[in-house]
């Protein structure tokens, strides 16, 4: 089916054009996109492809790259955003044969696409990290792409490669995987995100020095650096003998790009230099590059079909109005779109957009599809690709979560109408884990909840839990001194808020050390957050909605629920479930993890179905 490209002009953060989802039914693996459109007027001659980096720097920049593109559509460029094939939305295994091949592929076919659609005199290709790499060596396969904007790209794959192994390798040794549970040769773990020995020597392999770019002398580079890391001065030197026009951009806020999500941070600066520099030359004339001629241009559309799990599939796009904007998401669902007995309510992971951590819940909700159950994956106002105030940890508050399960309800509410199903099963990580367990006291349409790692539940219009408030208060306090919140301390209580913080992460590390063992002291200085727990768990045992918690050794409410209270108020409540995981990551980085927690969600919805859905017994978690 087609896919109407019509330009939404809802205000997104600072009132700009949020973007419209889409695919590009490429065979055999479409592949993800968002169109920004600009408005009628004011429109400029150039178009422009935003390409994302790898893992987890990818996860974190996606609002940041989300603000790029509207910023450019606001300057009158039309502009689009894609995952590359096998990784985020976009169809594929991340470890599929050919993968660097592929991902080149769909820079050529997207390139064509958007210069077909926008009818622009040049295209402007903006690759950060790995997205540059496969930028420059589409340029040099053929894409119809004119200019470049490169940040933090090296001159050579093998670079990049072997700082994606050194990352991996630090997380990895902090998260020992068991042996018996290794099943990956030929697969590298790279902070939770797998990429085979093949990619890994196709990158290695991309030399961006080696020959001149087709037509050099009528392109334009910029060229970005990763703060104080600077350019690759070796690529500078090869653009320029090429014969290109060079330009650099020496940026301080690449650290803003990559920032957890939940910080609310924005490259604002290097943005308005990058859109400055690309509107430039239109301002004047300048040559054009002579594109070979393109004989088959891919298909827009808003639903695919495809293979996963040894079945066939569909996904179909979701938009939703709320109070808080309008929500963008996914449906997953077996291909014949049967009306299901129930349905599986994916909630976004802390700031995340509704692809991780991971892209663990790409592969849940899709494999849930297979299985027979519908999933839904979306973005909470503010997240991802929906419209609303970016999210912000520092300015978060028991209103947000009040916010967050309305907006879950109208979920339901479009799914149910859409016919997908009546009743609901809702999962989530960390803070989404809360808000899916919160939800099933929220709507009785909501028949079970599936929290992963979920901090203590929250029941009152209080914080979540007075150690959650300090938490963040501390954070807040570490970030403005180091000045990664936007908002820097005066230098005069800039260094004493650093020797404050420095005194209390050691004060902190000695006292725990001293009073862990003592379970004594740590129930009375809890007793608050025990209450609460034991409180929220007796409503939710009341209401008699099915609840399965899968807790890490180290999360929060593993030594809360083994509390004697909480111990007593488990045994009164056969409805609730707590499983534990042999895993110390919050964020679940461990390959062999990921894949188990997958398994064990799609059983619980299947155990969850409410026509055959056998009895649940309470079971006491063991610290």
């Amino acid at each position: 089916m087609g896919v109407v490209m019509a330009p939404r002009h809802a205000a997104a953060e600072g009132g700009g054009v949020t973007g419209t989802p889409f695919w590009l039914d490429l065979k055999p693996e479409p592949i993800f996109g968002v169109l920004h459109t600009p408005s009628s007027t004011g429109r400029v001659p150039i178009g422009a492809l935003i390409l994302p980096t790898f893992g987890w720097d990818n996860d974190c920049s996606y609002r940041a790259r989300r603000d790029w593109a509207t910023a450019l559509a606001e300057s009158g460029v039309p502009t689009v955003r894609i995952d590359f094939p096998g990784t985020e939305n976009s169809v594929g295994s991340p470890i599929g044969p050919d993968r660097v091949q592929s991902w080149i592929d769909a820079v050529l076919s997207t390139a064509q696409w958007l210069r077909q659609r926008s009818q622009c005199d040049r295209l402007v290709v903006i690759g950060i990290g790995l997205g540059g790499l496969i930028a420059h060596q589409a340029v040099a396969a053929g894409a119809v792409i004119d200019d470049l904007v490169l940040w933090g790209v090296p001159a050579k794959g093998r670079s990049y490669v072997r700082e994606l192994r050194a990352y991996g390798a630090v997380v990895g040794g902090q998260f020992a995987e068991p042996p018996a549970a290794t099943d990956n040769a030929g697969v590298i773990e790279i902070g939770g995100y797998p990429m085979s020995e093949q990619t890994a020597e196709a990158l290695s392999g991309i030399n961006l020095t080696e020959g001149p770019l087709p037509q050099a002398q009528l392109r334009r580079v910029l060229l970005i650096g990763r703060d104080a890391h600077g350019v690759d001065e070796k690529l500078r030197v090869s653009l320029s003998e090429s014969g290109a026009t060079v330009s650099v951009l020496d940026s301080d806020d690449y650290r803003s790009l990559v920032a957890p999500p939940e910080y609310g941070m924005r490259p604002t600066k290097t943005i308005s230099d990058s859109v400055q520099w690309l509107l430039h030359p239109y301002r004047g004339s300048r040559d054009r590059i002579q594109h070979a001629d393109v004989s088959e241009v891919p298909e827009a559309v808003d639903s695919v079909l495809f293979d996963c799990d040894g079945a066939n599939i569909g996904e179909r796009l979701c938009s939703v109005d709320t109070p808080g904007g309008r929500v963008e998401g996914i449906i997953s669902e077996p291909a014949n779109r049967a009306h299901a007995s129930h349905c599986l309510v994916a909630i976004n992971a802390g700031a995340l957009r509704h692809t991780g951590p991971n892209r663990m819940v790409v592969e849940l909700t899709r494999r849930a599809a297979a299985s027979g159950v519908p999933a839904v994956r979306f973005d909470l106002p503010g997240l991802g690709d929906s419209d609303g105030k970016a999210s912000n940890v520092f300015e978060y508050g028991p209103e947000n979560d009040v916010a967050s399960l309305v907006v879950v309800r109208r979920v339901c509410d479009h799914l149910q109408r859409l016919g997908v199903a009546d009743r609901f099963v809702t999962t989530g990580v960390s803070l989404g884990g809360n808000l899916a367990v919160r939800a099933t006291l929220q709507d009785e349409r909501v028949i079970g909840a599936i929290g992963i790692n979920a901090p203590a539940l929250g029941f009152t219009d209080r914080p979540i839990s007075l150690a959650r408030s300090r938490a963040v208060m501390y954070a807040g306090l570490d970030a403005m001194a180091a000045g990664r919140s936007g908002q820097r301390l005066p230098r005069p209580l800039r260094g004493i808020a650093n020797r404050a913080s420095l005194a209390r992460q050691t004060v902190d590390v000695r006292l725990r050390a001293r009073l862990a063992p003592i379970d004594f002291l740590w129930r009375l200085s809890h007793r608050a957050d025990v209450g609460e727990l034991s409180r929220g768990l007796e409503e939710l045992g009341d209401a008699g909605a099915r609840i399965l918690l899968l807790l890490g050794t180290t999360e929060w409410m593993v030594r809360l629920v083994a509390q004697p209270k909480l111990a007593e108020t488990l045994g009164r409540s056969p409805n609730i479930k707590i499983e534990q995981l042999a895993c110390s990551d919050h964020l679940l980085r461990p390959l062999w993890v990921q894949k188990k927690i997958i398994d064990r969600v799609i059983r619980a919805s299947q155990e969850f179905d409410p026509v055959a859905a056998p009895t649940v017994s309470s079971q006491r978690l063991e610290t």
